[in-house]
């Protein structure tokens, strides 16, 4: 075999080759995507049990990944008033200890968050809401 075929025979198999080794990087980046959301939200729960702890409030904290971000909701078993102070006027609160545990997550990781916190359900009915308002506005 000469060493222009040896060189054709190498470089015909070199795609396939570096298709697998795309998909490998592929797979590990998501993998390595997908550990740091879940570091994310573990970071976050920490933060907002803590703050939960000093404020004296009842509340669970489920965490959940989709669509590349983490999703944080806090629930109580029972109507607590002191979780709809964490709302406030217009989600204001909510907005506010929001960003304040972006910046925790920040802080802790040296990577930006990009994580939507939620307590009681308001961003789902507030979510519902404008599209009932919406809906209306299109029949009339």
């Amino acid at each position: 075999m000469s060493v222009d075929s040896t060189e054709n025979a190498v470089s015909a198999e070199a795609p396939e080759d570096q298709d697998e080794a795309r998909n490998d990087a592929q797979d590990a980046d998501k993998g390595t995507a997908a550990s740091r959301l879940e570091e994310e939200g573990d970071v976050a729960a920490d933060y907002l049990e803590e703050l939960l702890d000093i404020a004296d409030i009842d509340g669970d904290i489920d965490i959940e990944v989709r669509n590349g971000r983490t999703y944080i909701s806090i629930v109580a078993e029972e109507d607590s008033a002191g979780l709809e102070s964490l709302v406030g006027r217009d989600g204001e609160v909510l907005e506010a200890l929001q960003e304040l545990t972006r910046l925790a997550v920040l802080s802790a990781t040296e990577n930006r968050s990009r994580l939507v916190l939620d307590i009681n359900g308001y961003r789902q009915d507030r979510a519902g809401h404008l599209q009932k308002i919406a809906e209306d506005a299109v029949a009339r």
